[in-house]
């Protein structure tokens, strides 16, 4: 059987705990987040990518922009990173 491995890399620490901080809303500019993955940024920064629609265009063959969020890991927990 093959070893199981952890879907992302995380090598500069790991979530131990929820946030209460909300990274999946829709808001007025982005409906529909979705499907995130971590990565680790041109910036050498963690990041969170996902997909979202506009506003009042959304199904199966609609445009979903790639967006993109630098995040950190402190305490166990993930969060935004809004420093920059």
């Amino acid at each position: 059987m093959p070893e199981r491995r952890p879907r992302h890399n995380m090598a500069t620490g790991s979530a131990k705990r929820p946030s209460s901080e909300v990274f999946l809303a829709s808001t007025e500019e982005w409906w529909g987040p979705g499907h995130p993955s971590v990565a680790v940024g041109a910036d050498g920064r963690h990041h969170v990518f996902l997909h979202a629609f506009r506003p009042g265009v959304a199904g199966h063959k609609a445009f979903r922009a790639l967006l993109a969020a630098p995040i950190r890991f402190e305490g166990g927990v993930v969060s935004l990173d809004r420093s920059a």
